[in-house]
């Protein structure tokens, strides 16, 4: 991918530094590693940042980077719902942990993305953008380099990226809409288990009742902050758990896993400054299980 900026008459900036941090949002710390690999260009040489720039020349940084990708590339049937240069995004599927760990070399969202990487020959990390518990499903966005990386996590630290999750809880919501502010901290249990409370991070979760279903509510969920099982945690913490989340609710032979799924990514696209949204439906475990409890208070 490359960066290109043809100086005209009329650009109000001095240096090639200028062009970076005032056109192109490059971070200070980004800048001295395309400089390092001899790609900042001025008229198709390389040039360094305080260069002093004229009408008539052209000033790309090239962001092509041999980045080693530590994830085992593994050949997948993933659903690709949005692709350009910038970005990927996948719908992944439940029980699949999105990065690779201890305890799972393989088989994760990151082995696949990157055999991905690989046949489209890019070469840079696997950067995951918004991280989905292993049981959650839907939306999962992924940077295929730094410079976007940096430039959406900018958007996500000013409130601009919007993240939406929808899921069935237990119970019948008296509020048909709210907001669930809490610190979320691990518990003292050696699980990954989280509570309400603590010295942990501030977290702040907006609903909306969508429907109800017998002794089940569908939700939409608004998330200000992206801490670990936040959903999970703050409708734990209302009474009304995700329905089949045994870690924070209770087990249920209908639903095997949590009935949660990230259902609506929307932000600035970092190169074009286009409104991207990206969408998913219920997933069909969780619309089965929601139509199951209808059918059942029917009978």
């Amino acid at each position: 991918m490359k960066l290109i900026y043809p100086v005209n008459r009329d650009c109000e900036y001095e240096t090639v530094r200028d062009i970076a941090y005032n056109h192109f949002m490059i971070s200070k710390k980004y800048l001295p590693v395309i400089k390092h690999a001899s790609n900042i260009l001025l008229n198709g040489n390389p040039t360094w940042p305080d260069k002093s720039i004229n009408p008539g020349d052209t000033v790309v940084f090239d962001l092509t980077e041999h980045e080693e990708i530590y994830e085992k590339p593994e050949q997948m049937d993933l659903k690709i719902i949005f692709e350009d240069e910038a970005l990927i995004a996948f719908n992944k599927p439940p029980y699949m942990p999105v990065h690779t760990s201890i305890r799972h070399q393989s088989g994760t969202l990151a082995n696949g993305a990157a055999a991905l990487f690989v046949s489209r020959k890019i070469k840079n990390k696997i950067r995951i953008i918004n991280r989905l518990d292993r049981n959650t499903s839907g939306i999962c966005l992924i940077a295929k380099n730094r410079y976007i990386q940096e430039r959406i996590s900018r958007q996500i630290k000013e409130g601009i990226f919007y993240k939406e999750y929808r899921g069935i809880v237990e119970g019948v919501l008296k509020k048909k809409e709210g907001r669930v502010s809490s610190c979320i901290s691990r518990a003292n249990d050696g699980t990954i288990k989280r509570i309400c409370g603590g010295r942990g991070k501030e977290s702040e979760t907006e609903y909306q009742v969508l429907s109800h279903r017998g002794n089940f509510s569908e939700l939409k969920f608004i998330m200000h902050t992206g801490r670990t099982h936040q959903i999970r945690v703050h409708m734990a913490m209302t009474g009304h758990p995700i329905a089949g989340d045994e870690l924070y609710g209770s087990a249920s032979e209908e639903m095997q896993r949590q009935a949660l799924y990230c259902s609506c990514l929307k932000f600035t696209h970092p190169l074009s400054s286009n409104f991207i949204e990206i969408k998913v439906p219920m997933p069909d475990d969780i619309a089965q299980f929601y139509d199951s409890v209808k059918t059942h208070k029917e009978m």
